[in-house]
């Protein structure tokens, strides 16, 4: 059993946030098999069109997946699907307004997540670990769900919606608990 911690940047479609997030991760070997459980979690995420705010989506995923460990010298390369439950706050502030003028909401979804990590070894029980993952969340893709926002409040310009696709690069290190 290994468990390890990772963060870097995600970014997400069709919603244009860039996220720092960070992942906890473990994972059961079977020989070259994988069984993993992660809870990543956006720390910071800044939305350009809403200027400098870095507060503007938050999320938290929980997810159980398998995956398949191919050798590559002494390097691992795991490949995995891991489906998530996510719950993605958003918050929209009032153009050149403050943050008492700002609404904000939440969704919970499904999200289908896979992944490809690079393992180096650093000793017999550590790893430092480069990760590229992507998700998909199918519900939010087909039904675009935005934040309800008073027309007088955009000017006429919708908030935009809950992020469908996400895509992300971390880096970490995981060591042997077993």
């Amino acid at each position: 059993m290994w468990a390890g911690l990772s963060a870097g940047l995600r970014l997400t479609a069709p919603t244009a946030v860039t996220v720092l997030d960070v992942e906890a991760r473990a994972d059961v070997v079977f020989d070259r098999w994988l069984l993993l459980a992660t809870i990543r979690s956006a720390v910071i995420s800044c939305l350009g069109q809403q200027g400098l705010d870095c507060d503007v989506y938050t999320d938290v995923s929980f997810g159980a997946g398998v995956g398949r460990r191919f050798h590559a010298g002494p390097a691992d390369i795991d490949l995995a699907f891991e489906p998530s439950f996510v719950v993605m706050h958003m918050e929209y502030d009032a153009p050149g307004g403050s943050e008492a003028e700002s609404t904000d909401g939440t969704v919970v979804t499904l999200r289908a997540d896979v992944s490809t990590r690079l393992a180096l070894p650093l000793s017999n029980s550590w790893v430092l670990t480069v990760t590229v993952d992507g998700g998909l969340a199918p519900t939010v893709l087909a039904n675009p769900t935005r934040l309800q926002v008073p027309e007088a409040i955009t000017g006429g310009n919708p908030p935009p919606p809950f992020p469908a696709w996400t895509g992300g690069l971390r880096i970490g290190a995981s060591g042997a608990l077993l």
